[in-house]
């Protein structure tokens, strides 16, 4: 096991001078494809570990592979540990954000996140179970498309610098805890007080969240409306130019509480959440939100639309 490096988020004038000497790779700007069934890939290692929960073995080996994956691919592969309380066993738990940066050197930059961690409680079951989940559309599946990401932008160079982020301690909240979600959004909690401290703020933030199940379809989600319409705007008319259809402009959009209102909230970085509304998925918190429910397809769709906003046509 390496001895873990413990760099907080750098702020973007840090990066910048950091970068001075790194290649900007390739000029041209060409819409590379998004390969879904390489993503389905990477939602299969994930579970392979089992429940990604906070304090087991299962999520070192995913936090160690996680960044073995993006060091040859970033320019800066950064661990953010942290302290996180897990209401269920009553205990503190050493967790740590992901934060991989590609081309630091542009002034101009977007933030793509998604959580790693799995819930390690199956409460949705009725009766509700004390058991973790494996997690596969709520939050593996996110990931996953984070890390393909990251396979892209080391072969391609995007209009803007990117800095990915994969949160921890997401899924670890006791359930009603409304209005403040204690315990919930740990890692995007730790990562917005950093991110004020050291004057990181990109332009804006796509936060994507039980995504990739066969049947998955997005609408725009209210909280991101209220804080960041011009974004949920530009990505939706931009998944409708693409021909995506499990991007929807029709319904009434539901609010979702999740890392993007953190974001918003509390570092003042425009987010929106690409997300299925909890409704529709049947499996969420449960033990049957597994692998197979996964298809590349659905992660393809969110994948192809990311791209875009990060290749616009020159």
């Amino acid at each position: 096991m390496r001895t873990p490096r413990f760099i907080l988020l750098l702020p973007a004038a840090l990066i910048l001078v950091a970068a001075a000497g790194c290649s900007s790779g390739s000029a041209a700007r060409s819409g590379p494809e998004f390969d879904g069934e390489a993503a389905l890939a990477l939602v299969k290692i994930q579970t392979d570990f089992g429940p990604r929960v906070p304090g087991t073995n299962a999520h070192l080996q995913a936090l160690e592979w996680m960044e073995e994956f993006l060091e040859p691919l970033a320019e800066v592969v950064q661990r953010q540990p942290f302290t996180a309380y897990n209401p269920f066993s009553g205990e503190s738990v050493t967790s740590t954000n992901l934060i991989a940066s590609f081309y630091t050197q542009k002034r101009r930059r977007i933030m793509l996140c998604a959580h790693w961690d799995s819930r390690p409680v199956a409460d949705q079951e009725v009766p509700p179970v004390d058991e973790p989940i494996d997690g596969a559309v709520d939050g593996a599946a996110g990931t996953a498309i984070m890390l393909q990401m990251a396979r892209i932008l080391a072969e391609h160079e995007p209009a803007y610098g990117v800095d990915i982020v994969l949160f921890d301690a997401e899924d670890i909240g006791l359930a009603g805890a409304y209005p403040e979600f204690e315990n919930w959004f740990q890692g995007s909690r730790y990562f917005a007080s950093v991110a004020k401290q050291t004057g990181y703020k990109p332009w804006f933030a796509i936060l994507v969240d039980l995504v990739g199940d066969k049947e998955a379809t997005y609408y725009r989600e209210q909280i991101s409306l209220d804080y960041a319409p011009d974004v949920v705007k530009k990505v939706w008319d931009l998944a409708a130019a693409l021909g995506v259809s499990q991007f929807k402009q029709g319904g009434y959009p539901s609010s979702l509480y999740d890392d993007h209102w953190i974001l918003n909230r509390d570092a003042g970085i425009p987010s929106i959440d690409i997300t299925e509304q909890i409704s529709d998925y049947p499996y969420w918190h449960t033990r049957e939100d597994t692998f197979d429910k996964v298809s590349a397809e659905s992660l393809a769709a969110v994948g192809k639309v990311l791209v875009g906003v990060l290749y616009p046509p020159n």
